[in-house]
C-alpha cells in the first residue's frame, strides 16, 4: 500500500503513520486494510463500492490482512463501523475478537498474534 492508494480512496490518516495493503481491480485501488501507528495500534479499512460487487474478492483480501497482521503486530484494536452492516463479521473472519462496546456505543474488537 502506498500513500497513493489511500488518497485516491479519501482516507484520513489522521497524523500517524499507516502501514497496511490495497486491492486493486484493472490496476485501479478499490479498497485498503490497515494499521494506523498510535499509543494504540488501530485496524482501518475502507472499500469502493466497485469492490462490493465481489465478495469472494473481499473474503480472500479479508485473510490476506489477517497474514499481514500475523506478519507484522502482536495485537491490534478495531472500531466496528456502525455504517457497515458487516463489520463485526469481517473483523471476526480476519482474526478478531470482540471486547467490549464503548462509550459512544460501538464494538471495541481486539486482534492478538497466536502464540
Amino acid at each position: 500500500m502506498v500513500a497513493t492508494d489511500l488518497q485516491h480512496l479519501n482516507v484520513p490518516t489522521f497524523g500517524a503513520s499507516v502501514r497496511g495493503q490495497a486491492i486493486e481491480l484493472d490496476g485501479v485501488p478499490v479498497g485498503v486494510a490497515g494499521v494506523l501507528h498510535q499509543a494504540i495500534p488501530q485496524a482501518f479499512s475502507v472499500m469502493s463500492d466497485d469492490l462490493r460487487k465481489h465478495p469472494k474478492m473481499i473474503v480472500k483480501f479479508i485473510k490476506q490482512f489477517e497474514s499481514f497482521l500475523e506478519r507484522n503486530y502482536t495485537r491490534v484494536f478495531a472500531v466496528a463501523s456502525s455504517g457497515e452492516k458487516n463489520a463485526p463479521t469481517c473483523l471476526r473472519r480476519a482474526g478478531f475478537e470482540f471486547v467490549e462496546m464503548n462509550r459512544d456505543g460501538q464494538e471495541v474488537f481486539q486482534w492478538e498474534a497466536t502464540k
